[in-house]
């Protein structure tokens, strides 16, 4: 127990006991109350007006008194910094600390504690103070006052997973330029940030910063920075006028990815060109790239492909003003193409596609199913056509397989005289002579369709004893093997004859899905390509003009590269020394579905390692991860990463760490009081403690490694990220989240289709698509966007009207006219009631 030092204390001790915290000591000891003193209790307006004038060691505020208050909240509000209009950005590469301790804090070790009321005797919090939970905003009604903190919030309890906690440190000095600058000649960068160590990768790094004249192949591992270095090429040779912004093409594998690269890239450029020590020059060159960064071609390779047929259309042979189809445009046109055809080969019986269903094939299917179809085939034809089909010349000949089975069934019928009846091996020589005398009246394709059923034979059948001679009995089992490997033998070359057929058939939906695009007058993402490399390939003053339209074509995420995307980097660069830059790492080469070949990488490389003007360059250096991390990842992976010809697999090579981070843990148990709650109510009580010390966080209740200076600072709400297993546990989280007045974006959450208003929006467009859905016109009516007031809607179904117009027998289909009045005044109120449902009547 905690023993009572005066009122406040003994009520401390019991908060701090009741969440099962241990009374630690905080600050001086104070002198123990004398036994039986009674406890001076100053009444709440006289210790508001000396609030602050026992903090000496505080500077004025320039507040008065009163509105320091905690329960003053209005003016509380009425002085709070306005919010920024946009949140920044999370900060990359951060390893999170507790921050030391606060002045008074003797002892340094203990779990850190959150305050809703400063315990007795404790000072006021000095300059750096951390405030763990942030005042809760003001709510309706003011049951709930600004400054107050929510209820259960000092029960919260942060475990850290370690023994004591790092004493304080001493002040340190801010750095000075001179050490943030690195001791090797250049700028060494993570992120796009200037950070306070030499890469151990550096040379490198520097070379494919500014050698513009030697192509570069860049292996480089995850976190090495490697969209960063691309971004410093491109600046570098844009500020030394090796080319401008528009003369240079960076492709990245996503279009989040170039947005990503056109930010920093626009950061860079604003930088030079506010850099007043640089040379006049580089200034107005980063200038004029300013002005062309949003049409400077930063895009994937399908945008890069775009932008040539559309400056030489013509030439490339497509129509000028041409329009790219998307995913579900170019699905119903494929749809349509399928399914003309397939009506017309059904209608006729086409042999062939009889055959395919005989064999089993589905004409369509669903799901992962499709890749077995008929259809999947017609569509990996379509997704596939800049390739020629690789198909089997199989053709199936049944006289011959016949001439094999008469062969096998007259060793049959000589060795039925010396089995013993009711023998299993010998019941199934006889039936093998029936069926190759049934064989022998057919001819054609009705022989080879009835050869397929041939029966096998078990070799395990037949027993010693119902035999003459254990010789007769290994012949008859002879003939048994060869009955399993005939089978065998003439379903596959039927297989393969079948898929020559189908593969030659199939191809006329191909035929006819280019129609359909050219009557639309669309290119789908594959005829981009395509077209492209065509024309490059093709056309000598094509293939010109853009050589000296792109000086320089850089790629990231090589590794996910297909080999008709290369061949279209390489034709734009011409093999001239200097013009390509790729990036990748084969160890994240994941796409081969997508036809990416991590060989084709390895093959680039090598290629690159032995032509003058070209060279390989290896970035070991990692910015993201903390050592302890890399020091498993690579004695994990240096035995499992081989390299092997075979597959092109490159030698796993090690990750060097970023220097100078603290060993620190960085495991943070938060435990909560729920003891009864269960499914919804656990949910909600999880997310609460989460945004509580998420709140403190964002207070600056820990310390993180900044990668722009290197050194300390205290955490901010930016530099935290929280992954949930499910969708489901969102919701929860984003009220508590707001709760706490912390700003937060959401990926991939599904709330916003919680909204009230998109559930007005959903009701509306069910009644305008079906009126006679009289749930859906009632919630529409109700709605904000039609205003209709229950009392209204009452009256009018008690006056007789009627809210299912079929009922009526009006029309087959009844007018949407009453939603649509009402959409048409969206977002405009009606301006009574009467009004209102007046015009949301309709003729009877």
């Amino acid at each position: 127990m905690v023993p009572a030092r005066g009122g406040e204390r003994a009520q401390g001790g019991a908060r701090a006991l009741r969440a099962g915290l241990r009374g630690l000591p905080r600050g001086r000891p104070r002198r123990a109350a004398s036994p039986g003193a009674p406890v001076h209790r100053p009444r709440r307006g006289t210790h508001a007006a000396r609030v602050g004038q026992d903090r000496p060691h505080r500077p004025p505020s320039g507040r008065d008194a009163r509105a320091a208050r905690l329960q003053d909240g209005a003016g509380a509000a009425r002085r709070r910094r306005p919010l920024p209009r946009r949140p920044a950005a999370p900060d990359p590469v951060l390893h999170p600390r507790r921050r030391p301790h606060l002045p008074g804090d003797a002892d340094g070790g203990g779990v850190p504690r959150l305050r809703g009321r400063r315990p007795p005797g404790r000072p006021g919090p000095g300059p750096g103070a951390v405030r763990f939970l942030p005042r809760a905003p003001a709510r309706p009604g003011g049951r709930d006052r600004e400054g107050r903190l929510r209820a259960g919030a000092h029960r919260l309890r942060v475990v850290r997973l370690q023994g004591r906690l790092r004493a304080r440190a001493p002040p340190e000095a801010p750095p000075t330029d001179q050490d943030r600058r690195p001791a090797h000649p250049g700028r060494a960068q993570a992120e796009g940030r200037d950070v306070t160590f030499v890469p151990v990768d550096q040379d490198a790094r520097e070379r494919a910063r500014r050698e513009h004249g030697t192509s570069f192949v860049l292996e480089a591992g995850a976190g090495t920075g490697k969209t960063t270095l691309l971004v410093d090429r491109i600046e570098q040779i844009v500020r030394t006028g090796a080319a401008r912004l528009d003369e240079i093409a960076a492709v990245t594998f996503t279009e989040n990815a170039a947005t990503t690269m056109k930010l920093r890239l626009r950061e860079r450029l604003e930088r030079a060109r506010a850099d007043l020590a640089r040379p006049p020059e580089e200034r107005r060159r980063a200038e004029a790239a300013l002005e062309v960064l949003e049409r400077a071609q930063v895009s994937t390779i399908h945008a890069l492909c775009s932008a040539i047929l559309g400056e030489r259309p013509l030439e490339c042979g497509v129509p000028p003003g041409f329009r790219v189809a998307d995913d579900a445009e170019m699905d119903i046109l494929f749809a349509e193409a399928w399914d003309e055809w397939l009506t017309e080969r059904l209608v006729a019986g086409d042999a062939t596609l009889m055959g395919a269903v005989d064999s089993g094939i589905p004409l369509e299917a669903d799901g992962w199913g499709e890749r077995s179809s008929l259809r999947g085939l017609a569509r990996t034809l379509v997704d596939q056509r800049d390739l020629r089909p690789l198909v089997a010349e199989s053709r199936v000949d049944p006289t011959a397989w016949r001439r094999d089975l008469e062969a096998q069934a007259a060793r049959a019928r000589a060795l039925l005289p010396q089995v013993r009846d009711g023998d299993a091996l010998g019941a199934n020589l006889g039936a093998l002579v029936s069926f190759a005398e049934d064989a022998a009246r057919l001819e054609g394709e009705a022989l080879a369709t009835y050869l397929r059923t041939l029966p096998i034979i078990r070799r395990s059948f037949g027993h010693k004893a119902h035999w003459s001679t254990p010789e007769a009995l290994e012949a008859g089992r002879a003939v048994a093997a060869w009955t399993s490997q005939a089978a065998a033998a003439w379903k596959a070359a039927s297989s393969a004859a079948l898929h020559s057929r189908l593969v030659k058939s199939v191809l006329e939906v191909v035929a006819r899905y280019e129609e359909r695009k050219k009557e639309h007058g669309v290119l789908d993402f594959l005829d981009l390509l395509v077209k492209a490399r065509d024309a490059l390939k093709q056309s000598e003053a094509v293939r010109r003009y853009f050589n000296e339209r792109f000086r320089f074509v850089i790629i990231d995420e090589f590794q996910d590269t297909d080999p008709l995307q290369v061949e279209v980097a390489e034709l734009l660069t011409g093999g001239r020394p200097g013009a390509l830059v790729v990036v990748g790492d084969a160890k994240q080469s994941i796409y081969r579905f997508r036809r990416a070949e991590v060989a084709l990488f390895r093959r680039i490389s090598t290629a690159a390692a032995d032509r003058p003007g070209h060279s390989v360059l290896h970035l070991t250096q990692n910015f993201r991860s903390r050592a302890a991390i890399l020091r498993f990842v690579n004695r994990a992976f240096a035995s499992l990463i081989t390299a092997s010809d075979e597959s092109g697999q490159p030698p796993y090579e090690a990750i060097a760490p970023p220097p100078g981070l603290r060993e620190d843990p960085s495991v943070i148990a938060l435990r909560f009081e729920a003891p009864f709650a269960d499914g919804e109510d656990l949910l909600r009580a999880e997310a609460r403690a989460l945004a509580a010390f998420l709140a403190g966080v964002a207070a600056g209740g820990y310390e993180v490694r900044d990668p722009q200076t290197g050194g300390d600072r205290p955490s901010r709400a930016g530099d935290v990220m929280v992954l949930a297993r499910r969708l489901t546990q969102m919701r929860p989280l984003e009220e508590a989240l707001e709760s706490a007045g912390l700003r937060f974006t959401i990926e991939g959450g599904k709330s916003f289709f919680d909204r009230q208003e998109v559930h007005e929006v959903l009701a509306v467009l069910r009644a305008l698509d079906d009126p006679s859905d009289r749930v859906s016109l009632v919630a529409a009516l109700r709605s904000s966007f039609c205003g209709v007031s229950d009392r209204d809607i009452v009256a009018y179904a008690l006056s007789g009207g009627t809210l299912w117009i079929q009922e009526r027998g009006a029309r087959p289909w009844p007018s949407s006219a009453p939603c649509t009045a009402c959409a048409r005044r969206c977002p405009y109120p009606p301006s009574s009631s009467a009004s209102t449902t007046r015009r949301a009547s309709w003729p009877r």
